[in-house]
């Protein structure tokens, strides 16, 4: 079974990329998709029921990047990696 991860997309707009990444990467425990603007995270709920999704394999979070990664470190106990960008 492969290790599983996760992954923050701190940048997320549309969710679309999270969304993908969701699908097609094995071992994805689920993927925050983060953005500043509340309509870019309705846009992002939207788009993860659309696809077949539910919000916990793809969780909408509306935030500053900076405070989504301390927090989801702090909260869930991430450890980064920083040679990727992921989150584990």
């Amino acid at each position: 079974m492969p290790q599983q991860f996760t992954v923050l997309e701190a940048l997320s707009a549309t969710g679309l990329r999270a969304i993908r990444y969701f699908k097609e990467i094995p071992g994805l425990s689920y993927v925050v998709a983060n953005d500043l603007s509340q309509d870019a995270v309705h846009s992002i709920k939207r788009n993860v029921l659309y696809n077949g999704l539910a919000t916990e394999q793809v969780i909408p979070h509306h935030g500053d990047a900076k405070y989504a990664r301390i927090q989801g470190t702090a909260h869930h106990g991430w450890r980064t990696n920083t040679s990727r960008g992921s989150l584990r």
